[in-house]
C-alpha cells in the first residue's frame, strides 16, 4: 500500500473538529503521529531543534574500541 504524508497547522479552535474527524477514519488506513508546536520542540520553520546542534559534540566523540581497551587495560592492574 502506498502512502502519503500531510502536515497540518491548525488553529486551535478548530483542532478538536479535525482531530475527531481523523480520528473516525479507518485504523488500518490512516497513522495519526501528533506533534506539539511549541517553541521547545520546533522552531518557526518547523525543523527540529536538534537539527541545528548536529555535529556540534562531533569533536567530543569517543572511539568505542579505544575506550574499551582503556577499560580493559584499568581492569588487568
Amino acid at each position: 500500500m502506498k502512502t502519503q504524508r500531510v502536515q497540518l497547522d491548525i488553529s486551535s479552535d478548530i483542532f478538536d473538529k479535525v482531530m475527531f474527524f481523523l480520528e473516525n477514519l479507518p485504523k488500518n488506513k490512516v497513522k495519526l503521529n501528533l506533534l506539539n508546536s511549541s517553541k521547545d520542540s520546533l522552531d518557526d520553520e518547523g525543523t527540529n531543534i536538534f537539527s541545528k546542534t548536529a555535529g556540534l559534540l562531533s569533536s567530543h566523540t569517543i572511539d568505542p574500541l579505544a575506550w574499551q581497551k582503556e577499560m580493559r587495560r584499568e581492569w588487568d592492574r
